[in-house]
């Protein structure tokens, strides 16, 4: 079997039979997964006036696992600078740190500047695309990072575009980016 290639029950099945008692992997890489806002709830949770569930977490989630990666679902850090703070901190025990919202130019938007008071390294902020256009990428000490936009839609458009590729480089996969296609439009984009 050529590496790098994600294991098959088949490729499994195969090894067996041709009596190899272990293979070398990658080891599946950790994606921590904060979202920010007073304005969250768990699901499960009463949502109070002016608040909605966390969706996007669990959607991301889904995603990081179906590439191959680990999701973990931390709690929702309130607009709290010192909450934030603390949160974010945890987020260096991952193989990669993501935020959820908190990434724009709102007064409680407070991700970016709680990510340099932590010594975040920043690469890039703000990307010419719409949905997803606050998004923050770089590193939390070690640990590679993004900020993704709160907005269901960019979140995980931009989880697609920028995430998945950094989970599948982790894992070592050849494929890391999306695969893109070409076509002609019928007609004219109004």
């Amino acid at each position: 079997l050529a590496a790098p290639r994600r294991l098959s029950a088949s490729d499994l099945a195969l090894l067996a039979s041709m009596n190899v008692p272990r293979v070398r992997v990658a080891v599946r890489p950790r994606v921590a997964l904060l979202a920010t806002g007073d304005e969250l709830v768990m699901p499960g949770e009463s949502p109070g006036r002016d608040q909605i569930i966390a969706s996007n977490t669990f959607a991301l989630k889904a995603m990081v696992d179906a590439a191959g990666g680990e999701g973990l679902i931390l709690p929702i850090a309130p607009d709290d600078r010192a909450a934030l703070e603390a949160a974010m901190a945890d987020l260096a025990r991952a193989d990669i740190a993501v935020t959820i919202g908190g990434a724009s130019v709102g007064d409680y938007d407070l991700v970016g500047q709680v990510g340099e008071a932590l010594g975040m390294t920043r690469a890039f902020y703000k990307i010419s695309m719409r949905p997803g256009k606050p998004l923050i990428a770089g590193s939390l000490g070690d640990v590679p990072y993004v900020g993704l936009p709160g907005n269901p839609v960019s979140a995980i458009v931009t989880g697609h575009l920028f995430l998945l590729p950094m989970v599948r480089r982790m894992l070592g996969l050849r494929d890391a980016l999306p695969q893109t296609v070409s076509a002609r439009l019928a007609g004219d984009v109004g």
